[in-house]
């Protein structure tokens, strides 16, 4: 829709004005035609309405068209002024051009110059707006531009431009919004005319399409015309209230800071003039806006910087202190004043840095410019020698000033650690005193180590660094894998109730040895429920636990002992003191016969328990002994009737001889008890250690698990201390006893000697 075209025409003679009105609102809709029959009549008019172009006759009573003109000048100097008249001639044209008109057209007969005078006005009024739409941009920078050196926040530039666009005309509403990029969402900031509904957060992805979206993905402005639901949200009446409408992003160095948009009632705005001023004007307020943030942030960061206790300081390219703050000045022993602009190397020459500190600071500078580094920040630890004051240790953190134009100095913070370094020193000697390994790790299964000190090496075979490296390594490789579930749950039903835990449990060492330690932790809960971490002790226990379980096992055995007693070997004795008591009474021999027998089952289990209790003592003296020899010289020591003995070996074995000799009189004699008077007992060699079978009955399958118990025996008479004897010195000497079947479906038990030695003959 083009602006419509108000004209006053101005002739004495009624018929005429008449008929060019008739005529040009023919031509064209945009024409409206006023009349006045006199010079005075229209500049009445003229003070009342608005006109955008006069028609004037020449010839009229009281002022000529030309007095009219110079009339009409004095108050509208710029106003298109058309000489339309019946009676001129060219003096009459020159005289009207020179004193202001805007064109002069002589009538003549036909419609054909009425087309030629609606042509003639609209040139006439385009130019006389193009060059007020010239002024009125030129206005409105100036304006704007005004607006911007005044405002000193993002509102107050928000607020102020889209008043001064609001203000001008043609446009009928006028707003800015902030982008959020990362949302895809506009924040509606300030808005100006009279026809507005300002909508809340506009999220842009429910408007796919439309010129908003045009504008970020071009970043240049956009022109676009109803309907666009993304901009006709702004409006109450939908699309009624503009005829186009232009969106310009705000951006500077690449960072887009709110879109403008611009709507206006008619069709002939936006030209290349126009879209060349709000592209000025969207990037000077760009600019403004970056200005006020930055201003704002380093506010900001000169209020935080002034308020934290930690030094900060800011270094240019030549190494002058551009920048401290009074924590600096106080740890140089220092004011500020004697700080700033002073070189980096004034303090060396003075004595309060250490010369290294030079060559630490250049190298770091190196590194962090090197591409070759992924390197944002350096740390130095060094002690300084303020002036008037005692020596500070001190942890400078040191960065590059961000810039795009080269090396443009650095910006560090430095702090005193002189107490802490000494509480850290003392805390270090204590830990390293401690019998054990101090810790700070995650809840979390695999126990992540943040912190472990102490005998970790000693305790463990790992250094610290594995621990705190390899974040799962206690879990998954020190706790001995039986031992994990139950750390894992006591550990956890102690934090449920925030209560201190205390566990035993197994480790393997990195040389797989097994040892025994005792923990104690707590949880560290922040302000929630939540475990920070876990924070404790650990100390090994494996001689204690050691005690303990030799301490339980001897207990067990004075028990079995104690059963023994009380059972056993009270049923041979009763049955001795009942057949001599009958013997007395009858006189009858052959009852001192079985109490003799009772007597000497009480003595052999005496002499079990007794061997039994000598096996407690560990294995001390060991010889090679030949394994023939010494099965014959066993042989003979055992009551063997019928018996028969095989020997089948050449070896060696290397052993306690009594110990030895004790294990095969036992099993030469289990054999003859269990295998008969006339079962043949073989003793024989096997690649690492012997073997003792028989030909009797032989073993269930089913008791073979449980045969070396105490007191086990197959007679369910008798108890009986034989194989738990044989287990026990087996275990002494570190050999292991396995039972099987001989080949000839009788008994054989088998010992491997594992790492003790044997000999063969050559």
């Amino acid at each position: 829709m083009t602006p419509p075209i108000h004209v006053l025409h101005v002739a004495d003679d009624p018929s005429a004005t008449d008929l060019t009105a008739t005529h040009l609102e023919r031509i064209s809709d945009r024409f409206t035609v006023e009349t006045a029959s006199s010079a005075s009549g229209g500049l009445r008019r003229l003070t009342s309405d608005e006109f955008d172009c006069i028609l004037s006759e020449y010839e009229m009573p009281e002022q000529d068209g030309i007095e009219f003109l110079d009339a009409v000048r004095e108050q509208h100097p710029n106003l298109p002024f058309i000489l339309f008249t019946a009676k001129g001639s060219e003096a009459v044209a020159s005289e009207a051009i020179s004193s202001g008109a805007t064109d002069y057209l002589q009538k003549k007969s036909g419609v054909e110059q009425y087309e030629l005078l609606a042509n003639r006005i609209e040139n006439a009024v385009a130019q006389n707006r193009a060059q007020q739409r010239a002024s009125q941009q030129a206005r409105i920078l100036r304006d704007a531009n005004q607006a911007l050196i005044t405002s000193t926040t993002r509102a107050e530039i928000e607020n102020e431009i889209t008043a001064v666009l609001g203000a001008a005309e043609p446009y009928s509403l006028v707003w800015f919004s902030k982008y959020d990029a990362e949302r895809d969402r506009l924040a509606p900031r300030s808005v100006a005319g009279p026809n507005i509904e300002t909508p809340g957060t506009i999220t842009l992805s429910e408007y796919p399409d439309g010129i908003i979206r045009e504008a970020l993905r071009t970043n240049s402005i956009a022109i676009g015309q109803p309907p666009d639901p993304s901009l006709e949200v702004w409006t109450r009446d939908d699309n009624s209230s503009y005829a186009k409408a232009a969106v310009v992003p705000a951006e500077y160095q690449g960072h887009c800071y709110g879109l403008l948009a611009l709507y206006a009632p008619h069709e002939d705005v936006f030209d290349d003039s126009e879209r060349e001023m709000l592209n000025k004007l969207a990037s000077d307020m760009a600019k403004a806006l970056h200005t006020v943030e930055t201003q704002q942030t380093l506010r900001r960061y000169q209020t935080a910087v002034e308020a934290v206790p930690d030094g900060v300081f800011i270094l240019d390219e030549d190494g002058t202190i551009e920048l401290a703050n009074q924590s600096v000045a106080s740890l140089l022993g220092m004011t500020i004043d004697e700080i700033h602009g002073q070189p980096f190397t004034t303090f060396v020459e003075a004595g309060v840095f250490d010369e290294t500190i030079i060559e630490w600071y250049l190298e770091s500078v190196r590194t962090m410019l090197s591409s070759a580094n992924d390197c944002e920040e350096v740390r130095y630890e060094t002690e300084i020698r303020p002036i008037n004051a005692p020596p500070r240790v001190v942890e400078a953190h040191l960065a590059l000033r961000s810039s795009d134009d080269g090396f443009q100095g650095t910006v560090g913070v430095v702090r005193n650690v002189t107490e802490q370094r000494t509480r850290e020193r003392r805390l270090a000697t204590l830990v390293d005193n401690l019998p054990g390994i101090v810790y700070r790790c995650k809840n979390d299964q695999g126990w992540p180590m943040e912190y472990v000190k102490g005998e970790v090496e000693a305790l463990t075979g790992y250094s610290p660094d594995t621990f705190t490296q390899d974040k799962g390594h206690f879990g998954t490789h020190l706790i001995h894998p039986d031992d994990r579930g139950d750390v894992w749950t006591a550990v956890q039903t102690a934090l449920d109730e925030r209560e201190p835990y205390e566990i035993e449990y197994r480790i393997l060492t990195k040389t797989g040895k097994t040892k025994w330690v005792w923990e104690r932790g707590q949880g560290i809960y922040p302000d929630d429920d939540r475990v920070e971490a876990l924070e404790g002790f650990i100390t090994e226990i494996t001689d204690r636990k050691q005690r303990q379980q030799e301490l339980q096992r001897q207990n067990e055995q004075l028990r079995k002992f104690a059963n023994v007693l009380s059972h056993d070997l009270r049923n041979p004795l009763n049955v001795a003191q009942a057949r001599i008591q009958l013997a007395q009474q009858t006189q009858e021999i052959e009852h001192l016969d079985d109490a003799r027998r009772g007597l000497s089952r009480a003595f052999e289990l005496i002499d079990d328990l007794l061997t039994v209790a000598q096996q407690e003592q560990d294995i001390s003296d060991t010889e090679f002994i030949n394994l023939e020899e010494i099965a014959n010289e066993c042989w003979k020591n055992v009551k063997t009737p019928d018996a028969q003995l095989v020997t089948d070996c050449e070896q060696s074995i290397q052993a306690d001889p009594g110990q030895l000799k004790r294990l095969l009189e036992n099993m030469i004699r289990n054999a003859i008890e269990h295998g008969g008077t006339d079962v043949t007992v073989t003793i024989g060699d096997l690649d690492h250690g012997f073997y003792v079978a028989d030909d009797g009955a032989g073993i269930q399958q089913e008791d073979r698990e449980r045969i070396f118990d105490p007191a086990y025996t197959s007679n369910t008479k008798e108890a009986g201390f034989g194989l738990d004897i044989i287990r026990r010195i087996t275990e002494a000497h570190g050999w292991e006893i396995t039972v099987t079947e001989s080949e000839a479906g009788g008994a054989r038990f088998e010992i491997a000697v594992g790492g003790s030695p044997t000999q063969h003959p050559e």
